[in-house]
This record gives C-alpha cells, structure tokens and sequence, in this order.
C-alpha cells in the first residue's frame, strides 16, 4: 500500500504491511483521535462554570474510550492484527494500545489449539511442529 502525498515532490509513503481494509480502519481512528490530540473539544462548548474546561475534557475522554471500546469489538481478529502491525509501523501509540490489549484479551486462557482458530491461522504440519517443540523445549517442559 502507498500512502499518497499532496505534493512537494513525494510519490507518497510506502506502507508495505497495510492493506486498503487496515487502512481505512487505522484512519478512522485517528479521525476521531485527531481533535483531540490537537487540543480541540470537537465542536463541544465547555460549560459555563469554573470547572467547564475539565468537564469539557472528561466529556470527549469518556467519547473516546467508549469509541475505542467499541473500535476494538467491530473488528474481526485477523484484522486486528494486520491493525497491530500498522499502529506499530505508524508509531499510533494508543491504537497500539487497545490492539495489544484486545489482543491479549483474546489470547487470554486459550490453548495453542484455540488461538490459531481464533486467529484463523492454521496448524503446523508435523515437520513444523516438531522444528517448534525442539527451539522452544523450555516451553514444554
């Protein structure tokens, strides 16, 4: 994927982990971080007290983590990890938060067996199976 520019003599911005799907997800949520990493209260108007400022900021933290809370659950866990490999790629701090977590999440309690269905990611052949055990025997011990 490239990222085009608006000029200046760039072709644009190789991205060589994200596809269409990872992008989009990975721009919406950054519109809806945007105003306020930027300081903005989106459009909101502080209350008219002494304490509107921090009121209004509870206001658009209390948005943000319901939408991050639902961001994480709309995504299928493929995604999710194709999601993990951008925020890191982009340095996006908090989608690479609440990836990882809700990737841990995810993780949490399952078997082997259960997290390559969970991630769609299939068995290893007996050779490849094998080739982990013996790299990896503090593991099975």
């Amino acid at each position: 994927m490239m990222l085009e520019g608006g000029g200046g003599g760039r072709d644009g911005i190789p991205l060589p982990n994200v596809d269409g799907a990872t992008l989009s997800k990975v721009i919406e949520y950054c519109r809806k971080h945007a105003p306020a990493a930027a300081g903005s209260s989106g459009g909101e108007e502080p209350a008219a007290d002494g304490n509107g400022a921090a009121a209004a900021a509870l206001i658009i933290r209390e948005d943000l983590e319901r939408f991050d809370n639902e961001f994480v659950m709309m995504i299928d866990p493929s995604m999710l990890c194709s999601i993990v490999r951008a925020a890191q790629d982009l340095q996006i701090e908090g989608l690479l938060d609440i990836t990882c977590k809700k990737v841990a999440d995810l993780i949490k309690g399952k078997t082997p067996k259960e997290i390559r269905r969970t991630f769609r990611v299939p068995d290893p052949k007996p050779e490849e199976q094998a080739e982990i055990v013996a790299e990896n025997a503090w593991a099975f011990q």
